[in-house]
């Protein structure tokens, strides 16, 4: 969700001076993940999985997360399974996910394999 403000400053000591928040935008969302060794950096494969409109609206066909909690799910799943080197198995281990063929997973992984 992407907050929404009605103009009003919160100007308290825990507000900092930020937008009064008053409701979210339902129609887009950001999702992220975060990765972190203390051993090694983690290899970005893609630093972004689907896109938003100009007018900031999610485009909805940029990805199977896009426009489904469900399969964003999915996505996060996989992507833990890629970090430990078993992206190969997200079929048999999930075989009614959403995500489409081996390709259409492939596009979806955002980190390269890490030794953890």
């Amino acid at each position: 969700m992407l907050p929404r403000s009605a103009g009003c400053i919160d100007d308290s000591l825990e507000g900092r001076g930020k937008g009064e928040w008053t409701g979210d935008n339902q129609q887009t969302a950001a999702s992220f993940y975060l990765v972190y060794s203390p051993d090694n950096r983690p290899t970005a494969r893609r630093h972004q999985i689907g896109h938003m409109r100009a007018d900031a609206s999610v485009e909805t066909a940029s990805s199977p997360a896009a426009n489904n909690v469900n399969q964003l799910v999915q996505t996060v799943l996989l992507n833990y399974m890629a970090l430990h080197g078993e992206e190969g198995e997200f079929s048999n281990r999930f075989p009614d996910h959403g995500l489409g063929n081996s390709t259409s997973l492939d596009r979806l992984i955002g980190i390269e394999r890490m030794v953890i």
